[in-house]
C-alpha cells in the first residue's frame, strides 16, 4: 500500500493540471455538502442545549375563531391550567424585555425576559450564585429583582463573586441582583424572544378575572417522565372545555395547543433545509461524474501502461488497487480543501442568514459534521474511482498496445461509460438549473409585490422610553 501511495503521489505530481482540476472539483462538492450538513445538524438534528430537552413543551394559545394555533396566553389562564393539570412537572410564562441597564458601567440596552416564578425549574438549571425567583416576587412592587446571565455578569460586573445583593438600574429603577446563572445555561431560542436573553425579571402579572383576556405572554412547561405530548394535549383540552364553560365571554373557542420546543424552533425550516441538502448532493454527484470522466480520459492514456503491467504478471486486483489508491488520494486532497471551504462557508451562512433566521447563530462545524465529511470522502472516492478503476484493471493487451503504437486510446466500454457520465452530469445540472430558475423567478415576483405604501427613503426604529419618566 505504501508503494501504491508513493506511486500515486508521483503520478499526480507529474500531471499538476489534472490534479488541480480534480481536487478543486471535489472540494466544491464536498465543501458545499459539509457546510449545509452542518446547518442541518445544528438546526434540525441537534437537541436543544437544555437538560432533558425532549420534555420541554410550549403551550400556545389556540384561537379557533381566528384559526391561530400559535397565539399568546394570559397569566390568569396559565394559572388555571397549572392548578388543574397533572401531566407537567412545571409550567411558567415568559415574554421578551429590553431594559436599559445602568449603574455598573456604561449604560446599554440589553435583551432580557420577564418570567414566571417556576421558569428556572422548567429550564432545568438553577443559578450558581444566589437563587431563582420566589412566588411572592410575582407581585407588582415586589418584582424589583433580577437574575443575570453568566455573560452579563462578566461584562457588567467583572465577574464579581459578591454580586448577589447588589443593585443595578434597569430603566432607571433600582433592581436587586438575586442570582447569576452558570456559563452552561442557555437562553430560550431567539425565535421565542426576538434575541437571546441576558437577564431575567419576574413577570409580575395579575391573575384576576379582569386580566383573563390580556393574552400577551407565552408559556412553556416540562412534562413528567413517561407522559407524551398527545396525553398532555388530551388533558389540557378537557381543562380548556371546562374554562370555556365557566368563562364564555373570554374563553369561547379558545384552548391550548402543545408543541415540543425543538419542533417549534425548526417548524419553518425543516422542509427548506432538507431540500437544500438534496440540492448540494446533486452538486456532489456532478463533481464525482466530472472527476470520473477525467480519470477515464486519463486511463485511456494509460492503457498501454496497464497492458504492460498485466503482461509482466500484475493481477487484476493489483491494478484495481493501484487505481483506487490514486482515487483515494484525490478524495483526501479534495476533502481537505473542501473542509477549508466549509469553514468559510459556515461563517458566510451565519453572517448572511442569522439576521433573518436566528437558528443559524448556533451553526458550527461539529464532530458529527466532520464524521459526515469523512464518510462523504470515502463515498466520493468509490463513486468517481470505481468505474475507471474497473475499466483500467481489464486491459486488452493486443488492442492497448496497437492503440498506443498508433497514438490512439480508448475502447467501446470506456466510450459507453464516458457517454453515461456526460448524460448524467447534464441531467443533474438541468434539474438544479430549473430549480434555481424557479426560485429566482419567485423571488423576483415577491420583490414586485406592492406593500400598499411608499417605502423608499423610509427608516424603521424602536424607541425605548423608561416608564419611570414616560
Amino acid at each position: 500500500m505504501f508503494k501504491d501511495l508513493r506511486f500515486a503521489i508521483r503520478s499526480l505530481i507529474k500531471r499538476p493540471a489534472f490534479t488541480l482540476v480534480a481536487v478543486l472539483t471535489l472540494a466544491l462538492g464536498i465543501g458545499a455538502n459539509t457546510a449545509i450538513f452542518s446547518v442541518v445538524y445544528s438546526v434540525l438534528l441537534k437537541s436543544p442545549p437544555f437538560p432533558r430537552a425532549d420534555r420541554m413543551v410550549l403551550l400556545w394559545g389556540d384561537d379557533r375563531t381566528e384559526g391561530d394555533s400559535r397565539s399568546q396566553v394570559s397569566n390568569t389562564d396559565v394559572a388555571d391550567f397549572r392548578a388543574q393539570q397533572s401531566v407537567f412537572e412545571s409550567i411558567t410564562t415568559f415574554t421578551s424585555w429590553t431594559p436599559l441597564i445602568s449603574g455598573t458601567s456604561e449604560p446599554a440596552r440589553v435583551n432580557g425576559a420577564l418570567v414566571g416564578d417556576d421558569f428556572f425549574n422548567v429550564m432545568g438549571t438553577q443559578p450558581f450564585l444566589g437563587r431563582g425567583f420566589l412566588a411572592e416576587e410575582q407581585q407588582d412592587g415586589k418584582d424589583q429583582v433580577v437574575v443575570l446571565s453568566y455573560e452579563l455578569w462578566q461584562r457588567q460586573l467583572n465577574s464579581d463573586p459578591q454580586a448577589v445583593g447588589k443593585s443595578i438600574l434597569l430603566n432607571l429603577r433600582p433592581h436587586t441582583i438575586v442570582g447569576v446563572m452558570p456559563a452552561s445555561f442557555h437562553s430560550l431560542p431567539a425565535t421565542l424572544l426576538g434575541k437571546e436573553a441576558l437577564l431575567y425579571r419576574p413577570a409580575a402579572e395579575e391573575t384576576s378575572e379582569s386580566q383573563r383576556s390580556a393574552r400577551h405572554l407565552r408559556s412553556i412547561g416540562r412534562l413528567k417522565q413517561g407522559v407524551t405530548i398527545e396525553q398532555a394535549q388530551a388533558e389540557l383540552n378537557v381543562i380548556a372545555q371546562r374554562l370555556e364553560a365557566l368563562h364564555p365571554e373570554s374563553n369561547t373557542n379558545w384552548g391550548i395547543h402543545l408543541v415540543g420546543l425543538h419542533e417549534d424552533t425548526v417548524r419553518d425550516l425543516k422542509k427548506t433545509l432538507w431540500v437544500l441538502l438534496g440540492a448540494v448532493a446533486f452538486v456532489l454527484l456532478i463533481a464525482c461524474a466530472n472527476v470520473a470522466n477525467l480519470l477515464l480520459a486519463r486511463s485511456t492514456q494509460r492503457s498501454a501502461e496497464m497492458a504492460i503491467r498485466t503482461a509482466l504478471g500484475a493481477s487484476r486486483w493489483r491494478l484495481l488497487r493501484q487505481v483506487l489508491t490514486e482515487s483515494g488520494l484525490l478524495a483526501f486532497l479534495g476533502t481537505a480543501t473542501g473542509l477549508l471551504l466549509a469553514v468559510w462557508g459556515v461563517e458566510v451562512i451565519k453572517v448572511l442568514g442569522s439576521k433573518t433566521i436566528p437558528q443559524l447563530q448556533t451553526v458550527e462545524l461539529s464532530l458529527p459534521a466532520l464524521g459526515f465529511t469523512f464518510g462523504l470522502s470515502l463515498l466520493t472516492a468509490l463513486l468517481f474511482g470505481l468505474g475507471p478503476a474497473w475499466q483500467s484493471s481489464r486491459p486488452d493487451l493486443t488492442e492497448a498496445l496497437k492503440a498506443d503504437s498508433r497514438g490512439l486510446g480508448g475502447g467501446t466500454r470506456r466510450a459507453r461509460l464516458r457517454s453515461a457520465l456526460v448524460v448524467s452530469e447534464i441531467a443533474f445540472a438541468l434539474v438544479l438549473l430549473m430549480c434555481a430558475g424557479l426560485l429566482i423567478r419567485t423571488v423576483a415576483h415577491l420583490l414586485k409585490v406592492d406593500p400598499g405604501f411608499e417605502y423608499a427613503h423610509s427608516l424603521k426604529m424602536d424607541l425605548g422610553l423608561p416608564a419611570l419618566r414616560y
